[in-house]
């Protein structure tokens, strides 16, 4: 037979412990880099991108090159 006033309390504590697990997991993942990888890139990378979106033109892509190397 159902009682009119029973509610499991119990879930309360055991939801706010897993939100909890959660939110500092995902914390400490933004923290240490582990969504994505901060300065993986070397200079030569970096130039290649900025020609391939068009931030640099040829001339400008081949001069920076003979620098680097």
């Amino acid at each position: 037979m159902h009682h009119a006033g029973f509610f499991p309390w119990f879930i309360f504590p055991i939801l706010f412990i897993f939100i909890g697990i959660f939110v500092t997991s995902l914390i400490l993942l933004r923290r240490n880099g582990g969504c994505y990888r901060r300065g993986s890139y070397n200079a030569m990378e970096m130039l290649e991108k900025r020609y391939v979106n068009g931030e640099i033109d040829e001339s400008e892509f081949k001069k920076i090159k003979e620098n680097l190397k």
